[in-house]
């Protein structure tokens, strides 16, 4: 997504026969926008989650049809608006910035992902604020990445990882996101490997990346020592 994709027109029409790329826009109306936008934002969330999630979630490199992908597409994009709106109005809703994420990500929006991961790094802090404890019940939380997609499906608030999930999956979407590689905050981000690593949800990939980036740094400081 950093880089800039060219090709000849003749070329295009072969990829979008074939499903790979769409040349047409696609455009939101700003009458449906508007129509929503005046509703609450719970309702507009729970809009949101009835008729966009699915897209939301979608594997859309896997769907056959052009018409399905922009389809998705045109649904993102109606879900990133939606959201961008909600979050103005209720900044410190978990759901909505959760949701939030995973849209703009989906539209490859990673500055603006980034900038709500932050965010929502407060907000699910046990240390700084009890947003946790007050989440609705009922209330349904889209991750803000694919990786855990599968545990939001049997996740409830009731159930004893609910806290440890919404904010391993923060932790995993900050760490994967916030730069381009790990390897140019290696020792900002140590903390926040550290602490995934020691939830229910550590995974391979992460406790891989935290004992890279300990070994770097070793390594810089050993380099420094023998400078002196």
């Amino acid at each position: 997504q950093l880089n800039v994709f060219a090709c000849k027109n003749n070329t295009a029409i072969k990829l979008e026969s074939a499903g790979l790329l769409s040349k047409q826009l696609i455009a939101t109306s700003n009458t449906q926008l508007d129509q929503l936008k005046n509703q609450s934002t719970q309702a507009i969330y729970d809009y949101i989650v009835k008729n966009l999630q699915s897209s939301l979630v979608s594997n859309w490199e896997n769907l056959k049809k052009l018409s399905d992908k922009q389809n998705c597409l045109h649904n993102c994009q109606l879900a990133y608006h939606l959201l961008k709106h909600i979050t103005l109005i209720e900044p410190d809703s978990i759901a909505f910035n959760s949701a939030y994420i995973r849209a703009a990500l989906m539209l490859g929006k990673r500055t603006d992902a980034v900038s709500t991961l932050r965010q929502l790094m407060t907000l699910t802090d046990s240390n700084k604020n009890n947003n946790l404890e007050n989440l609705e019940p009922q209330q349904i939380i889209i991750a803000p990445i694919r990786e855990f997609d599968a545990e939001s499906q049997r996740w409830t608030h009731n159930s004893l990882i609910t806290n440890s999930w919404i904010r391993a999956a923060t932790l995993h979407a900050y760490i994967q996101f916030h730069v381009l590689s790990c390897y140019f905050s290696n020792s900002q981000i140590l903390p926040v490997l550290r602490e995934l690593n020691q939830s229910p949800f550590k995974s391979t990939q992460m406790q891989a990346r935290e004992s890279l980036i300990d070994q770097l740094i070793r390594q810089h400081n050993t380099k420094q020592s023998q400078a002196k």
